[in-house]
């Protein structure tokens, strides 16, 4: 199930300039263990799932990160400090371990079987 919120808004506005393609994925490098990045990057590859309007990609997440990402809500978060997309309920994410600005995480050991 798809969850929008206030985020929609500001992700419509940067998708809709030219050569933008918002790319999501969970990198290994965080001290606990993987961190949410979001990137304008137009370089894509073959294996990419590509969510497209009209002929262009819009969003790009690599099969990996997907993996650990799928089931999660993408949130826009509007604050003093700064304004973000995050994800936010992670199925996949130990309620462990992870940092407590929600930037990183942990995978949940259940998620092998």
């Amino acid at each position: 199930m798809a969850r929008y919120g206030i985020g929609i808004i500001p992700l419509i506005e940067i998708l809709q300039k030219p050569n933008n393609t918002q790319k999501w994925y969970a990198d290994d490098g965080s001290a606990a263990g993987f961190t949410y990045c979001f990137e304008m990057d137009n370089s894509l590859h073959d294996d990419d799932i590509k969510i497209e309007q009209n002929d262009k990609t819009l969003v790009a997440i690599d099969p990996d990160s997907l993996e650990y990402i799928k089931g999660s809500v993408l949130d826009y978060q509007d604050e003093l400090i700064r304004s973000a997309f995050r994800i936010t309920e992670n199925p996949n994410a130990s309620k462990e371990g992870g940092c407590s600005c929600g930037a990183s995480f942990n995978l949940n050991p259940n998620m092998f079987g």
